[in-house]
Order: structure tokens, then C-alpha cells, then sequence
């Protein structure tokens, strides 16, 4: 039941966690090619000259490139954030399953060693039982409280 679904729940989130933590490394490569970019002028005028088609690059084309990928960059940087609140986010249920799957153990255990506990004393009565229930004659079967004895012993 709820073990079950939070085993399902745990095995989800190591892929998801591994693919965001991977995304994130890829965007933060990014804005830092995006920062480079940024302090090079000769780049960003290379990229204006290339998108406008011509050998020179105006002063209003090469703020809008500069514009453009400051943008880039802070949306970068946005969704960087993001990723990191989901890895914290992630990183918190986890935790939260282990603790509960944790619980859900001890609690097995505890369980188990109660039935252990409870069977021992059966497992003395019961071999009291047999010894006593065999058909082999040795004299004490003639003595006249003994069963009274041996029962109130075993209990």
C-alpha cells in the first residue's frame, strides 16, 4: 500500500533529480558563454554584423544585441534559480520518504521481535508437551501430582 507508493515515489525522483542536476549544469555553462560574450565587444559586434548582413554594425543594432543577450543571460540566470529551488524541493520529499520508509522498517522489526518474543516461551511449553506426551514408561507417569507440577511450571 503506502510503502508501495512510496518506493514508487523514492525510484521517481533519483532519475528526475539526476536530469535537473544535469540541466543545470548545461545552463550554467551557458550564461557563463553568454557572461564571456558580454565582455567582449568584438564578439557582440561579430553576431550584429552576421545578423543584420553587413561589415559594419551601428551603435543602435549593437545595444540591441547587447540588450538581447543580457536578457538571455538573466532568463539564464532565472531559470537557474528555479532549478535550484526544485533540486532543494526534491531533496526535501526524498529525505522525507527515506525517513518515512525508515519508520515503516522499525516498526517491521519491532513487530518481528514481538512475535519472537511471544513464540519463545510457546516453544518451551510445547517441548515440555512432547517430552511428557511420549509413550515411554519411566516411572513418573505413576506419580500422583506431577502433571499438576510440571503444568504450573511450564506456565
Amino acid at each position: 500500500g503506502r510503502e508501495s507508493l512510496r518506493m514508487t515515489a523514492l525510484s521517481r525522483m533519483l532519475p528526475l533529480e539526476n536530469t535537473l542536476s544535469s540541466l543545470k549544469l548545461r545552463v550554467r555553462r551557458v550564461n557563463a558563454i553568454l557572461e564571456q560574450l558580454l565582455e567582449s565587444t568584438d564578439d557582440i559586434e561579430g553576431i550584429c554584423e552576421v545578423s543584420s548582413g553587413r561589415k559594419e554594425c551601428t551603435e543602435p543594432e549593437y545595444a540591441l544585441c547587447e540588450i538581447a543577450i543580457e536578457a538571455y543571460s538573466s532568463r539564464l540566470e532565472a531559470l537557474g534559480d528555479q532549478m535550484d529551488s526544485l533540486t532543494d524541493a526534491i531533496s526535501t520529499s526524498r529525505n522525507s520518504l527515506e525517513i518515512a520508509l525508515d519508520s515503516e522498517r522499525n516498526r517491521i522489526a519491532r513487530l518481528e521481535l514481538y512475535t519472537s518474543l511471544f513464540s519463545l516461551p510457546l516453544a518451551g511449553v510445547g517441548a515440555v508437551a512432547g517430552l511428557f506426551g511420549m509413550n515411554l514408561t519411566s516411572g513418573l507417569e505413576e506419580t500422583a501430582h506431577l502433571f499438576w507440577g510440571v503444568t504450573a511450571g511450564t506456565i
